[in-house]
């Protein structure tokens, strides 16, 4: 009999002290059998849950103390800290079971500092105690399972999260059995459905989990679980099962993670689980195992919905990924593999030869979307790992061969169209320009400048379209574009401010074909263009006159004079061109300029867009690039700061000052001729002119300090020729070499991406005008497209090998099925023993005979041997067994004395997956088994 009372802030302040903080005290006064005892519940000072009692507790009499209920049953007694097991842990355990299990009882309603409540805190701690107490309050007030974390940076996690997280399985279905028993199904679902959606799951890797426990459970591999939860009927693998707005098609985003938008299964995808996919979607149920009905099985087809994570920093746009593409986008290789098997048939096969097909679909960028494989891999931002899918190593390069595809269907005629264009215009403006120079008097000021303005909107209307249809090709539509909203203060504009970084990408995007140097191009033409017809409007308004000058001196006028003057006769045509240059008072000079760097900014652009189909060509640009960018840039900084130093040391040490000139070194005589001197010597290596030594030059002038200043002079001269020619120069010569070097070994992918990366650009275009067929590859009767290739295994020596990863998954299928079979032998065998006695053992099960069952050495597919990778796999499930029968067993013995020889290698997660399950349904665990300390659970370290 037991029973609760709260006394809530004992004192008159209502606070006690510790760790000189004021902390809320709540005393709980709890009564069993005749006895009754005060439990303090306080908020410690790291804001985590921590009980008291002042009095010894039950019949054990344990001694008065504290215990922070995250390292339950870790208590503080008597100034020790030890850990309660016994009469002592079982007389807590009441106490705390019937203040859990108490409605009344505010204990367990109250939050710490994080949000989490008493009940999520024994379960955090996770040890076999911790749970096991959590298991009875639970039995005792199943509504407890309803609570959530509440405000906080984990709010929305409950129980079933937790304890998918742990890997508790038995634990997760027994609660599962008994809210379906005991709540409502509201309260079923809900708790079936809420997300943790605090911004502890935001960061990587828990915004990958799912959100939802159905999720969480199968990002664990909690087949049982998933399974139990499915038979519910509140919960789908593929949204809502009770929404009944579309009744025949797939749910979309009913169900879909807050954070991620995902699925369960575009978690168990983004997790890299194989074996977990194909048993969601139905393919990998296993005789024996836990099989997934074809009523709730996933739908593969459902992409990923909208999140708030789902377009994060222009990074990762995973909104509208299918499981394939999410995979190409997180990088993940052999996932990528796995699943591209899946859309692909064999058409024959012959020894170690054989013809795939692979279904385009999701793949090619031609599709609807911005999600399509071949643009994730050309994005701005992609992950190094999805970038190498493009090179020969995978699938024999089978991506880039796309790109080439579409290369031969449109992308060389609209590149050559688009070089015309562009040619077209720079040699109107190299037109306009050289006649300027050239003949500045009749340079034509009526035509060739508006045709300049012509093609200037022309081009300029080109890339803004351009920039329109990227932005349309990832889900903005005209309306966002025109009228773009960053404003957030009405709720209606959320949603475009979330589309605000794909905006700031497409500018990037835009930046890679060289924009910014079209719109320097652009807008020094229009400038140039604006002075000529300036100066056509002064000519109408008879100031057509061109004023020479003619050195310093004058030309038939009087002195200072600039021109002809009125009675000499000369008219300003028949002035001659040579005389000093000409120049106009005017615009002419700012004129071109104008026209110089418009033309140098255009040309620099025409190369890039030539240059990047070729590969020799495109590599050595991007060569240049990458060490004007790292090396010249650096270099210069360091090499100008050693110039100006020794200038200024030089200029002033030498023994000159005010109006006198030393011929010793005469450059150094000013010190605008000194600057230029050294510039001279560190760029051209042309030496200073030194007459000090020379027999012509008078010395007997100069003192003894002038002297002295001239040998320092030398000595610092010659420490600068060290210094910058020898040392630096050589320097940036080596820099320089291993730029080339490393960008050399990366040519192949890094010249890929770029033109991967120019085809979606011009994919773009070629859609625009709707001319083209933009699908790659083959094209089939039924409307697919399909890529083929013949692929070779390699052959005994390891050589032969296509680089084709389907082998490679087909081998660890079949790989997979013996292991399976090779365990269930083993784990029979143990329960054959068990049952009928040891001479079974013989004839069905020996450690040594398992060796010989199957050994498989491959790097790419295992880690070792199969027969250790079994066992350790199923090592716990013996000592499971080993514990409930008799210890001295020697079949037992024998096989701990085996486990205990095993390699340190980690078996595979499928091995991890499937042996617990066949194991936990043949010898379900006793209720008082011990176990060992688990580890602390992922996700779960920062509050510990």
């Amino acid at each position: 009999m037991t029973a609760c009372n709260a006394i809530k802030t004992q004192g008159s302040t209502g606070y006690t002290a510790l760790s000189e903080e004021k902390t809320p005290v709540n005393v709980f006064s709890v009564s069993i059998g005749y006895n009754s005892y005060s439990v303090e519940h306080i908020i410690n000072a790291s804001g985590q849950h921590t009980i008291k009692w002042a009095e010894p507790i039950g019949p054990s009499h344990l001694p008065p103390g504290e215990m922070n209920l995250y390292t339950f049953p870790t208590a503080v007694c008597e100034g020790s800290t030890r850990l309660l097991d016994g009469a002592e842990l079982e007389d807590l355990k009441t106490v705390l079971v019937s203040l859990g299990t108490d409605p009344g009882c505010e204990m367990f309603n109250t939050p710490d500092a994080v949000g989490a409540l008493p009940i999520h805190a024994l379960l955090v701690s996770n040890s076999p105690e911790a749970v096991a107490l959590s298991m009875e309050i639970f039995r005792g007030l199943p509504s407890m399972l309803s609570r959530a974390h509440c405000e906080g940076p984990f709010v929305g996690e409950n129980t079933l999260h937790v304890l998918a997280v742990n890997q508790r399985e038995d634990e997760f279905v027994e609660l599962l059995k008994l809210a379906t028993d005991r709540l409502t199904r509201e309260e079923c679902k809900s708790v079936f459905t809420t997300q943790a959606v605090g911004i502890f799951f935001d960061a990587s890797p828990m915004h990958l989990y799912g959100g939802t426990p159905l999720a969480y459970a199968a990002t664990f591999s909690l087949k049982q679980a998933v399974l139990t939860l499915l038979n519910t009927g509140l919960v789908s693998l593929n949204g809502d099962p009770e929404d009944p707005t579309r009744p025949d098609e797939p749910m979309t985003e009913a169900s879909a993670c807050v954070i991620s938008g995902f699925l369960p299964l575009h978690a168990v995808c983004a997790n890299g689980l194989r074996h977990m996919y194909d048993w969601l979607i139905g393919e990998g149920n296993e005789p024996g195992g836990v099989e997934m009905p074809a009523a709730l099985k996933a739908d593969a087809r459902i992409p990923v919905g909208d999140g708030r994570l789902a377009y994060t920093g222009g990074k990762f746009r995973m909104a509208g990924c299918s499981p394939l593409q999410l995979a190409a986008q997180l990088g993940d290789r052999k996932m990528f593999a796995f699943l591209l098997r899946k859309q692909t048939n064999i058409l024959w096969r012959w020894g170690p030869v054989t013809k795939y097909e692979i279904n385009l679909a999701g793949i090619d960028s031609a599709g609807e979307g911005g999600c399509d494989v071949m643009e994730i891999v050309g994005k701005l931002g992609a992950a190094k790992e999805t970038t190498q899918l493009l090179l020969d190593e995978f699938m024999q390069g089978f991506l880039h061969k796309l790109y080439l595809d579409k290369w031969q269907l449109f992308g060389a005629t609209i590149h050559y169209m688009q070089l015309s264009a562009h040619f077209t215009y720079i040699i109107v403006l190299l037109l306009q320009a050289f006649w300027l120079k050239e003949d500045p008097q009749r340079v034509d000021r009526t035509v060739l400048p508006p045709l300049l303005v012509f093609f200037v909107t022309l081009l300029t209307l080109f890339e803004a379209k351009l920039f329109v249809l990227w932005l349309r090709n990832h889900g903005v539509n005209r309306k966002q574009v025109r009228g773009w909203k960053l404003c957030c203060a009405d709720k209606t504009a959320v949603a475009d401010v979330q589309r605000w970084p794909m905006f700031m990408e497409g500018l990037k995007w835009l930046l890679l074909f060289q924009v910014d140097l079209q719109l320097i191009s652009y807008i020094c033409c229009l400038v140039a263009s604006l002075c000529l017809v300036y100066e056509s409007l002064e000519e109408s308004a008879h100031m057509h006159e061109r004023r020479l000058r003619v050195g310093a001196g004058s030309i038939g006028g009087s002195s200072g004079s600039v021109g002809p003057s009125a009675d000499s006769g000369i008219s300003w045509e028949q002035l001659p061109l040579d005389l000093g240059g000409y120049g106009h008072l005017g615009t002419h000079s700012l004129t071109l300029f104008f026209f110089a760097i418009s033309a140098c900014s255009k040309t620099m652009q025409i190369m890039y867009l030539m240059l990047t189909p070729f590969p020799r060509l495109g590599v050595f640009m991007l060569s240049v690039n990458r060490m004007l960018h790292n090396d010249i840039v650096i270099f210069m900084a360091l090499f100008s700061c050693f110039i100006f130093i020794f200038y200024t040391m030089l200029y002033i040490v030498y023994p000159r000052a005010g109006p006198s000139f030393l011929p010793e070194i005469p450059s150094f005589n000013n010190w605008a001729t000194a600057l230029q001197a050294m510039t001279t010597l560190a760029f051209l290596g042309e030496p200073v002119e030194i007459t000090y030594f020379e027999e012509d030059v008078p010395m007997g002038d100069l003192t003894t300090w002038q002297h002295f200043n001239l040998g320092c002079f030398l000595v610092f001269y010659v420490m600068y020729v060290l210094m910058c020619l020898i040392l630096l120069l050589n320097l940036l010569i080596a820099m320089m070499g291993f730029t080339f070097n490393t960008v050399h070994t990366q040519a192949t992918l890094e010249w890929r991406i770029m033109f991967a990366r120019y085809i979606l650009r011009l994919e773009l275009l070629a859609a625009e005008l709707g001319c083209f067929n933009l699908f790659a590859g083959e094209s089939k009767e039924d409307g697919r497209h399909v890529h083929s290739f013949i692929d070779v295994i390699a052959n005994a020596e390891g050589g032969g090998a296509s680089g084709n990863l389907f082998h490679e998954v087909e081998a660890k299928v079949e790989v997979q099925a013996t292991l399976n079979s090779t365990a269930t032998s083993l784990i029979d065998g143990v329960t054959a023993e068990v049952s009928e006695g040891p001479d079974y053992r013989a004839k069905r099960f020996s450690h040594s005979s398992s060796t010989d069952l199957l050994t498989f050495h491959s790097d790419k597919v295992m880690a070792g041997p199969i027969d250790i990778q079994i066992e350790r796999a199923i090592e716990p499930h013996f000592r499971k067994l080993a514990s409930r029968l008799d210890a001295q067993d020697k079949l037992f013995a024998d096989i701990l004395a085996s486990l205990s020889k095993m390699s340190q290698e980690e078996p595979t997660a499928a091995v991890r997956a499937y042996v617990p399950q066949r194991v936990s349904r043949r010898h379900p665990p006793a209720q008082t088994q011990t176990l060992p300390t688990p580890a602390v659970p992922r996700g779960e370290t920062t509050r510990l």
